[in-house]
């Protein structure tokens, strides 16, 4: 072979390895283009979702709170409707039902429905008392003096053992029915809350519940539902920015707490209870009184392992008193740390 030729074929392998090569740098290119284009759709696409998402919210959140007053309201009424036929047709003339009949739980009785429907009576024509008048106010008790149509105090057995303890002031509301937990709140409790807000939003609301909870989240019988009060309590604080929101802490029980057909020591119960006061005091923006702490430092008094004596049921009124007003503004408008 000639040099020229050889030099040729030289020539020819260099050319076609330099096209080889540019011809790899090309597949690469296209591929990587490829790749960046995918991921340049799928950012896009999730920007779009983004902001459809975001859209979507924003308009639940603007209409969320004139639905929830109304279906509310609906809830409250048709509760009312059935309560008012039942008083119609078995509550006794305005006599009182007698002392509360303690249940197996330590609860004030469920049996006991015509101390209820009394009360639930005695609501609405608290309501109709409302809608007439909105002169009559009190100042509470307190360093910061502040005017409020009244006091509404929601709770379980211990907050019916309370009222009855008492000789609550005339513009108190109670609503308060034994061996309740959570579902009665939401679902009974805070319509009718609402019902009396539609008419006047300047009352202190003092809360005191989840006992029940705690000890039935300790026996196993239900979900914990401390976050469930926090989200739901906040939710009324910013529905009725006005309002005067307070959670009155959970008091400790004594020895054991029989349920489930079996009793659960003190500790454990009052352990789940100190997470559930911790939790609400850090998550929850309506004012904190510290029942708990009180009690602990004052004395508790015992009418059984889990209820308060009229004595000690006093004590607890004048200081919940005394506690509502302690501060500058409503609850919603307070940023927790």
């Amino acid at each position: 072979m000639s040099k020229k030729s050889r030099k040729t074929k030289k020539n020819r392998k260099v050319y076609y390895t330099v096209i080889a090569v540019l011809y790899t740098f090309m597949i690469a290119a296209a591929v990587l283009l490829a790749i960046l284009a995918v991921d340049v759709t799928e950012m896009k696409k999730a920007e779009v979702r983004a902001s459809y998402e975001a859209s979507i919210a924003e308009a639940m959140a603007a209409s969320s709170l004139a639905e929830s007053a109304a279906q509310s309201k609906a809830q409250a009424e048709a509760a009312s409707n059935e309560a008012a036929q039942s008083i119609a047709a078995a509550a006794p003339d305005g006599e009182n039902a007698g002392d509360a009949v303690m249940g197996p739980a330590g609860e004030v009785g469920e049996s006991d429905e015509e101390e209820w429907l009394k009360d639930e009576s005695r609501f609405e024509e608290k309501l109709e008392s409302m809608s007439n008048a909105h002169e009559g106010t009190f100042v509470a008790e307190s360093q910061h003096v502040h005017q409020f149509s009244g006091r509404i105090l929601i709770g379980d057995s211990r907050t019916v053992m309370l009222q009855r303890a008492v000789d609550p002031e005339p513009e108190d509301i109670f609503i308060a029915k034994g061996a309740m937990s959570y579902e009665w709140f939401a679902e009974e409790a805070v319509p009718r809350l609402r019902m009396a807000l539609d008419i006047d939003p300047n009352y202190a609301v003092i809360i005191n519940m989840g006992v029940n909870d705690c000890a039935n989240f300790t026996a196993g019988w239900r979900e914990y539902f401390v976050n469930d009060y926090v989200d739901l309590i906040n939710k009324l604080c910013i529905q009725y920015p006005t309002t005067y929101f307070y959670f009155a802490s959970i008091g400790h029980i004594r020895n054991f707490y029989p349920s489930a057909g079996r009793f659960l020591s003190d500790t454990a119960v009052n352990e789940t209870i100190d997470v559930f006061n911790s939790t609400m005091r850090n998550n929850c923006i309506a004012y904190y009184i510290d029942l708990c702490e009180y009690l602990e430092e004052d004395g508790y008094g015992w009418a059984d392992n889990v209820h308060y004596n009229s004595e000690c049921s006093k004590r607890i009124y004048d200081y919940v008193k005394e506690q509502v007003g302690k501060n500058d503004g409503p609850a919603a408008y307070i940023l927790k740390e």
